[in-house]
């Protein structure tokens, strides 16, 4: 569920937001006055602790039209060694990637596709040692009661986005959005960030 919310609803928005934001206020994306990112797809993140377990990025499934050449789009697991811990990691780097509001619209669009009645609650989450906050919420398990919470952070800079969604152990086990542990998660998020996340050139 988790693949499904996150990698087929991030690339979905992104043509919306193309057309909407071509050129935000105040010019184009290169223009902006926030720092530009761009985010790659290392072999490890978390210092180590999690190896790049499946690629997913050139799936047709998972590729955007709206992507301009020299885009570039990401879809992969990430795993600890003894499997308990998977991560998937999406992200793009583009010009229509805003400071500001891509991560809610990578938000929005797993909400969109997830069945629940009424959208989670996002928390702006600063941990330990980051300068900058993560857009993080727990979308509850299906109303039909067949699989886990699925938690997920977001950030977006100027010229890239990405989001992390937990697909382990600890999500599975998680019957309600309280019996999960976000700031925990955000933490684990963040170190992975600092990792796929670098300058622009």
């Amino acid at each position: 569920m988790v693949a499904l919310l996150a990698a087929g609803s991030v690339f979905s928005f992104l043509g919306q937001q193309r057309d909407s934001n071509s050129r935000p206020e105040g010019g184009a994306a290169e223009e902006s006055g926030g720092s530009r990112y761009h985010v790659s797809l290392p072999k490890t993140v978390d210092g180590g602790r999690l190896a790049l377990d499946e690629d997913l990025s050139d799936k047709p499934e998972n590729q955007n039209p709206d992507l301009n050449p020299g885009d570039a789009q990401y879809v992969a697991w990430y795993a600890s060694d003894s499997g308990d811990e998977r991560y998937l990691f999406v992200g793009y780097n583009s010009a229509a990637a805003e400071d500001g509001s891509s991560a809610d619209k990578m938000l929005d669009g797993q909400v969109d596709a997830s069945d629940t009645s009424s959208p989670p609650k996002r928390h702006h989450i600063t941990p330990p040692g980051a300068d900058e906050p993560l857009t993080c919420m727990v979308i509850p398990a299906p109303e039909s009661g067949r699989g886990a919470v699925a938690a997920t952070c977001a950030w977006d800079d100027t010229g890239s986005a990405a989001s992390v969604s937990d697909g382990g152990d600890t999500a599975a086990a998680a019957t309600s959005v309280k019996d999960y542990d976000l700031k925990a998660f955000a933490e684990k998020v963040d170190r992975i960030r600092r990792d796929v996340r670098n300058p622009a050139s």
